[in-house]
C-alpha cells in the first residue's frame, strides 16, 4: 500500500525564510492517522537530516497514489466549472511555459508531467467537466518526455489507473485526453523515495504564516477517510 503525502517545510536562509512543500509516493503500513502521522515524520526527519535549514511544521495534503513508476498516477485536480471542451483547451499550455521550459536539462532521468482530460458522460446528471492528472514519464530531455507521455496517456492501463484511483465514479469511455499543461524535471529519484514535486514559497516572514496550509488532524481524518474509501473500491 502507498499514501501520497505533501509535507511542508520552511527553509531559514541567512537573509529570507522560504517555504517549501515536497510530494511524495511513500509506502506504508496502513491507513490509520497515527500511522500516517509517523510515516510524515520519518520522511521529515530525513529530509532535515540531509538539510539541517529545513524546519518541518507539518501535513499540507494526503491522497491516494499508484506508485512511482512510468504512467503512475500521483494526484488529480478536478475543474467542475470548465465543462465544455474548448474550455478543457485553455488549459494545455505550450513548451515556453513549462517550469525549466526554455532551459536545457541535463542530468535528469525523470520528468513530472501534468495531462488533461476532459470528461463527458450524457448518462449523468453532472456529466462533462475538466481534470488534470500528475504522473512520471522516464526521460533524459523534454522531447523526449512528451514522445514517452503521449505514448502512455493513450494507454488503457492509464485511464483505467485514472478510474480505479478516483474519489468518484468514473466511466473510462468517458473520458478524453486533450493535452498537456506542463513537464517539470526531477532532480530527486522519486521510485528511491525522493519527492516528485518541489514548491517553492519565498514571500513569507515566519513560519506562522505558513500554519493556514497545515491540516488540522480533524482535516487529515477526513481526508484519509476519503482515501481509504477510494482504496477499499479497488
Amino acid at each position: 500500500m502507498r499514501v501520497g503525502l505533501t509535507l511542508l517545510f520552511i527553509l531559514n536562509e541567512k537573509n529570507a525564510k522560504i517555504g517549501v512543500l515536497k510530494s511524495y509516493s511513500l509506502p506504508i503500513r496502513t491507513l490509520r492517522t497515527v500511522d500516517v502521522m509517523l510515516r510524515a515524520k520519518e520522511k521529515a526527519n530525513l529530509e532535515m537530516k540531509r538539510n539541517p535549514d529545513l524546519s518541518f511544521l507539518g501535513i499540507n495534503d494526503v491522497f491516494t497514489t499508484s506508485g512511482t513508476g512510468e504512467g503512475s498516477m500521483l494526484g488529480r485536480t478536478t475543474y467542475f466549472e470548465l465543462n465544455k471542451k474548448r474550455e478543457a483547451l485553455t488549459l494545455v499550455l505550450p513548451v515556453k511555459s513549462y517550469p525549466f521550459g526554455s532551459s536545457k536539462i541535463t542530468n535528469v532521468g525523470w520528468f513530472n508531467f501534468r495531462s488533461i482530460f476532459f470528461y463527458n458522460d450524457p448518462d449523468e446528471e453532472r456529466h462533462s467537466f475538466t481534470f488534470s492528472v500528475h504522473s512520471l514519464v522516464k526521460a533524459s530531455s523534454l522531447r523526449k518526455a512528451k514522445q514517452r507521455a503521449r505514448v502512455i496517456v493513450a494507454q488503457n492501463a492509464f485511464k483505467n489507473r485514472i478510474v480505479r484511483g478516483a474519489s468518484d465514479e468514473l466511466v473510462k469511455k468517458a473520458i478524453e485526453f486533450v493535452g498537456f499543461q506542463d513537464f517539470c524535471p526531477l532532480f530527486e529519484n522519486p521510485s528511491k523515495g525522493g519527492a516528485y514535486e518541489v514548491y517553492y514559497n519565498r514571500n513569507i516572514e515566519s513560519a506562522r504564516d505558513l500554519s493556514r496550509s497545515i491540516l488540522s488532524k480533524e482535516e487529515l481524518i477526513r481526508e484519509l477517510k476519503v482515501v481509504r474509501e477510494v482504496y477499499r473500491r479497488k
